[in-house]
C-alpha cells in the first residue's frame, strides 16, 4: 500500500512540473527563417478521385499529379524576406478515366511525352525568381515570361501553336497562379507569438482553373526544440467574380464549394515544412458553353475528393 501511495505521489508531482513547464515555456514565435545559401526543396502529392454526370451517365476519373521544387535562397531583405531562384525539379502525371488517359514521368529519360503536356515537359529544370516573406505570403514572382518564351522556343513552335502552348503555360504557371500555389502551403504563419491551443485565420485566393477562396485555420497542436506540428481546417467557397477556361472552343466556368482538413509538421529552426497531409472535398457544377454546333448549354454536376502529401522530398539540401 505504502509503494502505491508513493508512486501516486511521485505522478501527481510530475504532472506538477509537467503543468508548470508547459506554462513556463509561454508563446513562441513562427515564422519562416531561411539561410542565406540554403536550398529548400517541396514535395507536393496530390491524387483526385474525380465524379461527373453529363447527359444523365457519370464518368468517373482518377488524377496524380507530383511536383517538386527547390528554393535556393540568394539573398535577404532587411525585413527578412528571402530572394530564392526556384526550380522545377520533377513532375509525375497520370490521368486514368474520362476523356483523357496519359502518364509522363520527367525522371524517366525514355518517357514519351503526351502531346499536351510538351509545353509542360520544358518547365522541368528551368528557374525564374521568388520572394518569400516571413509569413510565408509571396510578395513578387518574377522571370515567368522569358522562361516561357525558352521553353517554347525549345519546342521550336511558331504562330498560332506557339500562341496556344503560351496560354496553356500561362494558366498553370503564370505569375499570378505560381504565387497563389506557394502561398497555399507557405502562407501558414501566425502574425503573433501563439501558445499550445491558440488558432489563426488567413484567407487566401486561390486564382487557379476554377478561381475559390479558401479559408484556413490552424491551431498549434504541439512543439519541441526540433519541430512544431499544427492542425488545419479549411472552408473552400468560389470567389465572386468566376473565371472561364476556353479549351476546343468551348468555355468552361466552375462553380465549387467545400473543406479540408490536416496536420503539418514543420522545423523548429527554420519554419520550413517537413510534412503535411491534407484531405480535401468539393462539390459543385462546371458550366459549359459550346460552339454555335453544340445544341445547348450544359451544366455538369461534379465531386471530387483529394489527398495532398507535402515532404521535402529525398532530403533539404
Amino acid at each position: 500500500m505504502a509503494r502505491t501511495l508513493h508512486g501516486i505521489t511521485l505522478a501527481l508531482i510530475a504532472s506538477a512540473f509537467t503543468a508548470v513547464s508547459a506554462l513556463a515555456a509561454g508563446p513562441i514565435t513562427l515564422q519562416l527563417n531561411l539561410k542565406v545559401g540554403d536550398s529548400y526543396t517541396q514535395r507536393v502529392a496530390t491524387t483526385q478521385k474525380i465524379s461527373q454526370t453529363i447527359m444523365g451517365k457519370t464518368q468517373s476519373n482518377d488524377q496524380n499529379m507530383v511536383m517538386t521544387y527547390t528554393f535556393k535562397i540568394k539573398d535577404k531583405t532587411d525585413k527578412g524576406v528571402a530572394i530564392a531562384d526556384a526550380t522545377y525539379d520533377q513532375m509525375t502525371i497520370s490521368l486514368n478515366g474520362g476523356p483523357v488517359s496519359m502518364t509522363y514521368d520527367s525522371t524517366d529519360p525514355k518517357a514519351k511525352v503526351p502531346a499536351m503536356l510538351k509545353p509542360y515537359s520544358k518547365m522541368i529544370g528551368k528557374t525564374f525568381t521568388v520572394k518569400i516573406a516571413p509569413d510565408g505570403t509571396i510578395p513578387e514572382v518574377t522571370g515567368m515570361e522569358k522562361l516561357f518564351n525558352n521553353a517554347l522556343d525549345e519546342l521550336k513552335l511558331e504562330g498560332k501553336a506557339r500562341e496556344q502552348a503560351k496560354q496553356l503555360l500561362e494558366q498553370q504557371f503564370g505569375a499570378d497562379n505560381v504565387r497563389s500555389l506557394f502561398e497555399q502551403t507557405l502562407a501558414i504563419y501566425p502574425d503573433k507569438p501563439v501558445k499550445t491551443g491558440d488558432s489563426w485565420s488567413r484567407k487566401i485566393d486561390a486564382s487557379q482553373v476554377f478561381p475559390m477562396v479558401i479559408n484556413n485555420t490552424w491551431t498549434l497542436d504541439s512543439y519541441n526544440d526540433k519541430q512544431v506540428v499544427l492542425k488545419l481546417t479549411s472552408t473552400l467557397l468560389p470567389t465572386d467574380a468566376a473565371k472561364s477556361l476556353t479549351m476546343q472552343g468551348m468555355q468552361m466556368a466552375f462553380d465549387f464549394k467545400g473543406k479540408q482538413d490536416g496536420s503539418i509538421t514543420l522545423d523548429r529552426t527554420s519554419g520550413w515544412i517537413q510534412k503535411e497531409n491534407l484531405d480535401q472535398s468539393l462539390d459543385g457544377t462546371m458550366a459549359i458553353k459550346g460552339p454555335p454546333q453544340m445544341p445547348q448549354d450544359m451544366k455538369v454536376p461534379v465531386t471530387m475528393k483529394s489527398t495532398v502529401e507535402i515532404d521535402t522530398g529525398d532530403q533539404q539540401k
